[in-house]
């Protein structure tokens, strides 16, 4: 019986196992607990709606898990952009910073008491103006980054990215 040659691969032409480009589980679990977070924000203030009332949860924060502070309000409002919905992420910011910051005790059960990082407050305010349950429920013609900003009230960029961190679109 003949043997068949076994092909010299060098090592270096294999993929480091140590490396990746996909997030590890422990990312996942966390961006799958602030999305959690959020959408029970969202439900005790009573905004899970189009668009998500972001001033409205900020002025009246439920469970009284922040002191509004009206200057933030007046600050975000005069901030010129191009993006007329940059102060409704300006604001959906700023209350992702007092949560993240916050004892409340969901946050701590999910998150710990370690306040959240830059990425945790963008994932988390990313979640709160375009909350999974209501984006999965517009059509697939609806879908795309323009149509999202419009429907939901928020920057392109920030649709655009939702868009791919729930898989309904190719990251890029």
């Amino acid at each position: 019986m003949e043997k068949t040659p076994t092909p010299h691969i060098e090592p270096s032409s294999l993929p480091n196992p140590t490396s990746s480009t996909r997030p590890s589980t422990r990312t996942l679990v966390r961006k799958v607990r602030l999305e959690h977070l959020a959408v029970e924000l969202l439900r005790l203030g009573d905004a899970l709606r189009l668009p998500v009332p972001i001033d409205s949860l900020w002025k009246d924060p439920p469970l009284g898990l922040w002191v509004p502070d009206p200057e933030t309000i007046t600050v975000t409002a005069m901030i010129t952009d191009e993006d007329p919905y940059t102060p409704r992420l300006m604001t959906a910011r700023d209350i992702a910073v007092r949560v993240g910051k916050g004892s409340w005790s969901i946050k701590v059960k999910l998150l710990g008491s370690e306040p959240f990082s830059d990425e945790d407050v963008t994932i988390f305010a990313r979640a709160l103006l375009i909350p999974s349950q209501l984006i999965f429920r517009l059509s697939e013609r609806q879908k795309t980054p323009e149509n999202v900003s419009i429907i939901f009230q928020v920057p392109r960029s920030e649709a655009e990215q939702r868009l791919v961190e729930l898989g309904l679109m190719p990251g890029g």
